[in-house]
């Protein structure tokens, strides 16, 4: 086995040191200027209590066509990652379900980023995560590629890919968290797990998850967000689940929400697979090595298109 990398215990204490310094700190302005309170709401029945208990999932899943499309040859051809295309299907969805020309969303990361204190989590056992809220305007009447172009320019924004949101409410001054926690508050999550793509002989002790991982919760437990959006790809499918709260949202509402999220994806692909470069470019996805994005694609013709 290689060896072993940063405990969990000093990579908690390198991060509650960063979440002090100056870099850190001086977030705090990008962060108060994000909530928009006119974003943040849900159409659906108001009053109820949310709870754990009265939570159900709608669940969509593409066969592996359309699953390869998202998952190589789009980011392949136009350089859009798959998290790109999952939020900006979900904006679409949005307005044409809803008519709302802005949505304020929460974005899970997988908070492994890199801190100034350099402790390698790369093999630590955990269940690292960062949650942070990005505000999106739907433009051009919810044409996908102008919200496309939205979200990378947002994303891109981010600093630290939001890290630092956390470390600021939770671990900073208190002062400064009960300043973020009393902003206007995102009602809807969105997280792309990726690949959890195990062996394939019936043998092994690990296999391919049959469902999106979950945490276990008393049933009485009142739920964070009105609705819960989750990604990831297994046995060469994508699935997409909505957890809802059911004193709140219909599960027709719910279900037409994610069948045009899953039109809209399919869309996106086929308009980036006619077109690479509708896309548009938005800054670089490797900002140490000073490479344009023709460069880029050069050398990615070179090598992964053999």
């Amino acid at each position: 086995m290689p060896a072993r990398t940063t405990s969990f215990r000093r990579w908690s204490q390198a991060l509650r040191r960063h979440a002090l310094s100056r870099p850190v700190c001086d977030q705090l302005p990008y962060w108060q200027a994000v909530p928009n309170g006119d974003a943040t709401a849900v159409p659906g029945r108001s009053g109820g209590a949310n709870l754990v208990a009265q939570r159900a999932t709608v669940t969509a899943v593409l066969d592996a066509a359309d699953t390869a499309r998202l998952t190589y040859d789009v980011p392949r051809a136009a350089g859009v990652s798959v998290h790109q295309l999952l939020l900006t299907a979900l904006l679409v969805a949005w307005h044409g379900e809803f008519g709302c020309t802005a949505l304020q969303v929460d974005v899970e990361g997988h908070g492994r980023e890199p801190i100034d204190a350099g402790p390698d989590v790369s093999r630590t056992v955990g269940w690292f995560t960062s949650v942070y809220p990005v505000t999106f305007d739907i433009v051009a009447g919810g044409d996908p590629l102008a919200v496309l172009a939205v979200v990378r320019s947002r994303l891109d924004a981010v600093p630290d890919r939001g890290l630092g949101y956390g470390l600021l409410r939770y671990c900073a001054d208190p002062e400064i968290g009960e300043r973020l926690s009393a902003l206007p508050q995102s009602q809807l999550s969105f997280n792309y797990l990726g690949r959890f793509e195990g062996p394939s002989d019936e043998g092994a002790v690990f296999g391919v998850p049959l469902e999106i991982p979950t945490v276990l919760q008393r049933p009485e437990a009142p739920r964070r967000y009105q609705l819960e959006v989750a990604a990831t790809v297994a046995a060469g499918q994508l699935t997409l689940e909505w957890v809802y709260g059911t004193e709140s949202l219909d599960q027709a509402t719910v279900r037409s929400v994610l069948d045009r999220q899953v039109a809209a994806v399919r869309t996106l692909a086929e308009r980036l697979l006619a077109d690479p470069r509708a896309a548009g470019r938005s800054g670089t996805p490797f900002p140490l090595a000073s490479l344009s994005h023709d460069q880029l694609a050069a050398i990615s013709r070179r090598t992964v298109g053999r």
